[in-house]
């Protein structure tokens, strides 16, 4: 039985190779004799890796499959760390390697194959850093669980055991969980002294963020050359004669706001020793230690209340390197900051419920694809054709040495290398208008800076890292948050990037403000709706600008440049006030000179008005008193309307002197100062997920928020649209948060720009999207949209989301018809498929194209709006067949549903359908549903008894019927036709024999006493006022729909089943649209295919979506652009087929498949109905699919059925 250990006494004891093997031992591991040395020789490590070791101890084998290795180095080497596992990879299949150059600091280091492409793999590595004299609790959690819970020999067993161990998502997850216990104490505490819940929870969070820089900077040595100088400082103030709860005043709020400014006294109640090393404190200037508005609110913090962040702080080890996509450590890093706050801003304010801000943190494997997708198609619009985009794809998404050098030498030839390449890198601008803790900020960061340093090592320019992020931030990168909290966490994640790698010396450290400025980088406000009063404040519509207010500009910019780098000789060091009130200045400049401008075209107005009045002599242009009347009036209101606006920007002159928000053309004036290029080259981000029935001014507190500001403040952001995009007709006000983001991000690039974002996937199917696609489709060059089926970018939120990258809107329309949208399902994760022969392909695709790795759906612009045009029924056929968009209009498309996440067996039979299919809308034409607009009560009546010949006796049994005591009438018989209203609903079968309810077909205009006391009766009870008799003469007409019926037709929505109806009496449908030939032709081969299930899969992929309850809802003009697969060979079979099945029950699509729902479909072998068997296989046949490719397609039915109907529960 295997020896328990204490792992608070063993590891700081764990001083030698056998102390390692006894460690494991005691986790239930077979070791291996510590005396059996092993070699380099052993694992085929080169040369240059063999140098880096001393000793390497093999602790454990299993299979040799699965091994635990020990490697003793000769130094601290990450060099060592990072290229030892990618060679021992090639010889173990799951190698764990513990790395140590003295016995004192252990890395454990996992290591993991990811899947690249075909044959080809990455390592992954997931490191855990233990220094045995420092251990945390996160160290001593994660070793504890390496323990085997049972005898196991399985070697892909045991590597699962560490792989959960050291699992990042785990620590992440504790260490929210303890985070928010402490911060909804604090907050609590906090806000009952000022009796304002906002002001504790923002005080919390200051606090918070303040408390764990420190444990970020003690990590680099600059506050006393002491790891744990926060748990020293405690310590000596515990030890000190100090005042009881006085730590906080007396203590940290020195450090914070006099020794990280540069401004500290030594203070009579420190020892000399804590004098001296306040002295020497870094200059952490910046904004995160300046005395904001939150700390002198009144909120006094007790030693407790220090303790409770102190003790949860203390658990956990810190470290100041971001994870890479392919390297993570096992500890509390600044991403992991960013990821607890974007889950935290989803925690109400008000209690201790999750919230409504929809935020949820993007995962680091998908940002550094944004950021690098983005960076390409930046540098495609400014240095191609030469190079290639190919070879910008090489440069920026290469993922090793090897790859950058190849990219570099091809660059070369086309001299884009370096010089062109960097300049172009210079004038680079990017935003995230919903910045959040910073995520794509940060992730641009590090792309950029890979790719400076790639320039700077091949000129030979020496610049150190800190140097080259902080000129990155300083030239490129902006962010814009609703949340001031947000603001600060994007602040101190951007300054942790840039020291993690600085090594700068003391006395600069000291002596010189050691952060840049960001409060004109990273600011506060919200992103969409720019107003005062009502006022929209927005001017980039604005004409160009005067030489004066241009100048004022040009030093702006420098100002704030100074400002960001400390420049003590600009008259703006480190006054942001003084900054603030020029960039006011400049506004109201530029309002001045609109006013000007108005004034002038008045005067304009008015000499052409004279100018009317007195013509020279001989030259006089008659004109009739009307006409003069009328120039006069035009004239007038002219003016009228430009007085107006001269009176509106005046009050916003005024208003804005005392409550200016944020605007963009201002705030970021450096940006769209130059009339010719306004705008970002990059937008990119995650906006909010806000469902719009919860969209609300984000500026007001939760229990502030009213029905009626819900409903103004999303006006203004209609209006916010329509004023960025005044053909904008439009905008449906279900749309989610987000989509007002889409539209406003758009507006923010200049003409070559690019927007990335990462959204849910709503907008692709459901309604609200198709105003979206609609704009998209004529006004933007859509480039990709990208899905993953493999993995969710949101576990903690219920959103599917796809990755969207689109170019600059123009205003003209259709100007990107021909251009290739690229719809692209990822069949693996991000970091398996990522790579530059992925995109390239991807890139480049012309047709379908599908492997085990993706699949990429290429349509055209065009096609896209083809396919989801409606035309009105008065449309004449030649005029759709042309697809000409002049009338109707675009009513949306499944993007979603056909294009990515439709199974492969749906391209696989577009591919096998194409030569002989059939368009429904060439056969057919359409006709929409029976829709009496309120009046069913009259017209559809289900209680009729023949009287004679003549006349029958009816009873209206509607709700006005039941409230009048259920009337009889006299009806003539020629007015009564036979109609189906329910008999479908249990009777499911194919072929319709009889009716189930009568509608009135009063079509004469002076119909008989007795049915003219019925209409008469219907009058009374408001029947003429309805939505659709209203507007009849008389109100009683039939419409069309209640005179004629088609043989075919089909329902407005299915459930479990699909079923077209065979109506051979024509008998009048209530719910059904109805299909009637174009031309003579044979319908019953066409009704057996539309009854196949292949056909059912065609409409749960293109329907246009889903109704409540999961109910799947199509419409006439999706149903005629559907295509089906027709051989007319076949027609005796389908004719024989359909003849077979029309008349038994239809049931659900599992029981006619031969399925269980409840059980994993794609293990169960189908079994269809026989006369299911038999038409189907026909239709099968003829798009030639083997056995294997027709149980694809039931099991995608039965699939996309199941998931329909799910979903629909869960909400």
């Amino acid at each position: 039985m295997r020896s328990q250990l204490n792992l608070d006494e063993f590891i700081p004891a764990m001083d030698t190779p056998e102390a390692v093997y006894t460690l494991f031992d005691s986790l239930g591991y077979k070791v291996l004799d510590s005396h059996l040395k092993t070699s380099p020789s052993v694992y085929n490590l080169p040369l240059k890796e063999a140098a880096l070791v001393e000793k390497i101890y093999a602790v454990a084998n299993y299979d040799r499959r699965f091994q635990i290795l020990l490697f003793k180095l000769k130094e601290d080497s990450k060099e060592a760390i990072r290229t030892i596992p990618e060679k021992i990879l090639r010889e173990v299949d799951y190698p764990f390697i513990i790395f140590t150059p003295d016995y004192k600091t252990y890395t454990f280091t996992l290591v993991e194959k990811v899947r690249e492409g075909p044959g080809e793999f990455k390592r992954k590595l997931t490191k855990l850093i233990v220094d045995r004299f420092n251990t945390y609790y996160t160290d001593k959690d994660v070793i504890s669980n390496f323990s085997l819970q049972a005898e196991s020999t399985n070697p892909l067993e045991i590597f699962k055991t560490i792989q959960k161990a050291m699992s990042v998502e785990r620590v992440t997850e504790k260490f929210f969980k303890e985070y928010k216990e402490v911060f909804f104490y604090l907050k609590s505490r906090f806000a009952k002294q000022v009796n304002d819940t906002r002001l504790g929870h923002d005080f919390t969070q200051q606090l918070m963020n303040r408390v764990m820089f420190l444990y970020f900077i003690a990590k680099k040595r600059w506050i006393s050359d002491d790891i744990h100088f926060l748990k020293n400082f405690w310590t000596t103030y515990t030890k000190s004669k100090k005042l009881k709860n006085s730590f906080y005043s007396e203590w940290l709020s020195v450090l914070f706001f006099e020794a990280f400014n540069n401004k500290f006294f030594p203070k009579s109640y420190f020892s000399k020793e804590l004098n001296s090393m306040l002295q020497l404190s870094p200059y952490l200037n910046g904004g995160l230690f300046t005395e904001q508005r939150l700390d002198s609110v009144g909120i006094i913090v007790l030693d407790d209340d220090f303790l409770k962040i102190y003790n949860f702080f203390n658990r956990y080890n810190f470290t100041i390197r971001e994870d890479l996509p392919l390297e993570e450590e096992v500890a509390v890093d600044p991403e992991m900051i960013g990821k607890v706050y974007e889950s935290l801003v989803n925690l109400s304010e008000s209690s201790d419920e999750r919230g409504d801000a929809g935020i949820f943190y993007t995962p680091r494997a998908e940002i550094d694809f944004m950021c690098r997708l983005s960076l390409v198609e930046y540098l495609d619009q400014h240095i191609a054709p030469t190079p290639s985009k190919d070879d910008i794809y090489k440069l920026v998404f290469a993922k090793s040495e090897s790859e950058s050098m190849e990219a570099i030498e091809h660059l070369k030839v086309s001299a884009g290398w370096p010089n062109f390449l960097e300049e172009t890198l210079d004038n680079l601008s990017v935003v995230d208008p919903a910045v959040g803790s910073g995520s794509f900020l940060v992730g641009m960061l590090m792309v950029l800076s890979e790719l400076y340093k790639l320039i700077y090592r091949d000129v030979g320019r020496n610049i150190d890292d800190f140097e080259i992020k902080k000129q990155i931030i300083g030239r490129s990168l902006y962010g814009i948050d609703v949340m001031e909290w947000a603001v600060h966490v994007c602040e101190l994640r951007l300054w942790l990037q840039l020291v993690v790698e600085a090594d700068i010396p003391l006395n600069e450290r000291k002596t010189s403000p050691l952060l840049p400025n960001l409060t004109f980088k990273i600011r506060q406000g919200d992103s969409l709706v720019e107003e005062v009063g009502g006022v929209n404040l927005s001017m980039r519509n604005r004409s160009a600008l005067n030489s004066v207010i241009k100048r004022k500009i040009t030093i702006l910019k420098q100002a704030k440049y100074d400002y960001f780098y400390n420049n003590r000789s600009s008259k703006y060091y480190q006054s942001e006030a003084l900054l603030k009130q020029e960039e006011q200045l400049i506004f109201q400049m530029i309002l001045d000179e609109r006013i000007m401008q108005i004034r002038n075209e008045i005067i304009d107005l008015e000499n052409i008005r004279k100018q009317e009045t007195l013509s020279l002599p001989g030259m006089e242009v008659k004109k009739s008193t009307e006409q003069k009347d009328l120039f006069e009036e035009s004239n007038k209101k002219l003016k009228e309307t430009k007085a107006s606006e001269i009176e509106f920007i005046s009050e916003l002159r005024k208003n804005i002197k005392t409550n200016k928000p944020f605007i963009w053309d201002i705030d970021f004036v450096e940006i769209f100062a130059d009339e010719n290029e306004r705008g970002f080259d990059i937008v990119i981000g995650n906006p909010p997920y806000v469902r719009q029935e919860k969209i609300s001014d984000p500026r007001l507190p939760k229990e502030k928020v009213t029905i009626e500001n819900k409903k103004e403040y999303k006006e203004k952001l209609i209006q916010s649209v329509r004023a960025r995009f005044p053909w904008m007709s439009t905008l449906n006000k279900k749309s989610d948060l987000y989509v007002y983001f889409f539209f406003h991000g758009l507006s923010l690039l200049n003409s070559l720009g690019t927007l990335c974002f990462i959204t849910s996937n709503s907008w692709l199917d459901v309604g609200y999207g198709a105003n979206l696609q609609d704009f998209l489709l004529e006004h933007v060059q859509v480039k990709a949209i990208f899905d993953n089926q493999a993995k969710r970018s949101f576990k903690s939120a219920d959103v599917n989301t796809v990755i969207t990258l689109l170019g600059s809107p123009d205003k003209h329309e259709n100007t990107h018809s021909g251009n290739r949208v690229k719809f692209v399902m990822f069949k693996r994760s991000f970091d398996e498929v990522v790579n530059t022969s992925n995109l390239i392909r991807i890139d480049n695709a012309l047709h379908i194209l599908s492997d085990s790795n993706l699949r990429v759906f290429p349509a055209t612009q065009y096609e896209l709006m083809r396919d989801g045009w409606e035309y009105p029924d008065t449309t004449p056929e030649s005029q759709k067949e042309s697809y000409t968009f002049s009338v109707g209009k675009y009513a949306g498309n499944k993007w979603g549903g056909k294009f990515l996440r439709a199974p492969d067996i749906y391209f696989t039979c577009l591919a096998r359908q194409n030569g002989h299919e059939v368009l429904l809308g060439s056969l057919f034409d359409g006709e929409r549903y029976l829709n009496t607009g309120g009046a069913d009560g009259f017209f559809i009546l289900t209680d009729v008894k023949k009287i004679d010949d003549t006349y029958s006796e009816i009873t209206n049994t509607s709700i006005e019927g039941k409230k009048n005591g259920y009337p009889k009438f006299r009806i003539e018989n020629k007015y009564l036709k036979s109609l189906i209203k329910d008999v479908t609903k249990d009777n499911k079968r194919i072929e319709i024999k009889k009716p189930d309810a009568w509608v009135l077909n009063i079509e004469d205009s002076k119909p008989d006493i007795e049915t003219t006391k019925y209409i008469l009766w219907g009058e009374k009870v408001g029947f003429n006022k309805r939505s659709v008799t209203k507007n009849q003469k008389p109100w009683y007409k039939p419409t069309r729909q209640m005179q004629r019926s088609g043989k075919i037709l089909f329902p407005r929505s299915f459930n479990e089943s699909h079923i077209i109806f065979y109506n051979p009496r024509e008998f009048i449908a209530l719910r059904f649209y109805r299909l009637y030939p174009k031309e003579k032709i044979s319908i019953i081969p066409i009704l057996a295919i539309l009854n196949t299930s292949y056909f059912g899969l065609l409409m749960e992929l293109c329907a246009p979506g889903n109704l409540g309850l999961g109910a799947l809802d199509v419409t006439m003009a999706s149903f005629l652009r559907l295509k089906i697969p027709y051989n007319y060979s076949a027609r005796t079979k389908l004719e024989n087929a359909f003849q077979a099945i029309k008349d038994r029950k239809i049931v659900s699509v599992y029981e006619e498949t031969g399925i269980n729902p409840q059980k994993n479909i794609r293990e169960q072998k189908p079994e269809p109905l026989p006369d299911r068997k038999i038409l189907d296989d026909i239709v099968f046949s003829i798009l030639d699919l083997t056995v294997e490719e027709r149980n694809e397609v039931y099991w995608s039915l039965c699939e996309l059925v199941r998931n329909r109907l799910e979903k629909a529960k869960s909400l």
